[in-house]
């Protein structure tokens, strides 16, 4: 096992002066005055704890575009963004696919060719059965906009690619 051989970092870019906080909160809270030097990075409406990670996951691989070196990325978080709104399985059997996909809203199918080469420059990657599941479910299907999947699912008519 090699271990960490590497490591990255995202800081969002919007700022807000610690001073600010304190006189807005001072009715409440005076002591906070004594803490309000310096200033506090905060995400941007559309940023959470996923928009930070890949961020920083990107930062970590660098600016190389061959991911296929990479045996394995992981996301740690005291705060798990949408737990409330995920339920993840682990294996199922088959039998409770039709149960399972009944209580879903929508239908992901996260294909990338990109470990794959040689299968993507024989224009084969996979069988995309899971989206032909999604779809007999009638849920909607947000999937990668890659042949053949773009034929299957037209955005905005069967889901979004």
């Amino acid at each position: 096992m090699i271990g960490i051989t590497a490591f990255g970092a995202y800081v969002p870019r919007l700022r807000l002066q610690k001073k600010a906080m304190a006189q807005t909160n001072a009715w409440l809270a005076p002591n906070l005055m004594g803490k309000s030097k310096g200033e506090r990075a905060f995400g941007n409406w559309d940023e959470d704890a996923i928009t930070f990670a890949v961020e920083a996951a990107r930062d970590a691989l660098g600016p190389d575009d061959d991911r296929s070196h990479i045996k394995a990325l992981y996301f740690a978080s005291t705060t798990a963004p949408f737990a409330d709104r995920f339920t993840f399985t682990g294996a199922v059997p088959y039998a409770r696919i039709p149960a399972l996909l009944a209580q879903a809203d929508i239908g992901v199918a996260p294909f990338t060719t990109a470990p794959h080469p040689a299968l993507r420059a024989a224009g084969f990657f996979w069988s995309p059965l899971k989206i032909y599941e999604y779809m007999a479910a009638g849920l909607p299907v947000v999937t990668a906009a890659i042949p053949p999947l773009d034929e299957i699912v037209r955005d905005g008519l069967e889901g979004a690619l």
